[in-house]
């Protein structure tokens, strides 16, 4: 599907062959948006914002960590958070309480995050968490994203500090 938003225009692709033949089969014929530099600052310069021999040496480097065993192992990870959080919002929804999606999402991350990288049980009911900075980064990069200027992030106002501190 073609989508046009603003003077950009974007291609949504569905099927299974044609994402296969652009991110697998035929990477070197395809760039990455521009808009993927506007994740730098938050995910650096890794698989997924670089491109051709860079991409595929970051590719090569982490794919012994992508077997079934692992996969299988990420799988309950993400299942057995998800499960909590669902909890969570069952016991809210039954007390008339609701909740901030963009924040229990950014949360349910971050404990996945740590488990899946770091082996580290992380519960999303409680202990430190980074969900401000969370919310906060996963705001900004959606305003950097569709910027005319970067002269925004270049100057000292209130919301460039909060960023560059999340960091």
């Amino acid at each position: 599907a073609r989508v046009k938003l603003g003077p950009i225009n974007y291609i949504l692709l569905t099927s299974p062959e044609y994402i296969k033949h652009i991110l697998y089969q035929k990477t070197e014929l395809y760039e990455k948006s521009v808009f993927y530099q506007k994740l730098w600052p938050v995910v650096g310069r890794g698989l997924l914002t670089s491109e051709g021999k860079k991409w595929r040496k970051n590719r090569r480097t982490i794919q012994p960590g992508f077997t079934k065993e692992s996969m299988s192992s990420i799988c309950d990870t993400i299942k057995e958070v998800t499960e909590t959080m669902l909890t969570q919002w069952s016991d809210k929804a039954a007390n008339g309480v609701s909740v901030e999606l963009t924040t229990e999402m950014a949360t349910v991350t971050e404990a996945i995050l740590f488990r899946a990288l770091f082996s580290e049980s992380k519960n999303i009911d409680g202990g430190k968490s980074h969900e401000k900075d969370w919310a906060l980064l996963n705001e900004e990069i959606g305003k950097r994203f569709f910027a005319f200027t970067t002269l925004h992030e270049k100057l000292p106002f209130p919301r460039t500090r909060q960023f560059n501190s999340a960091l």
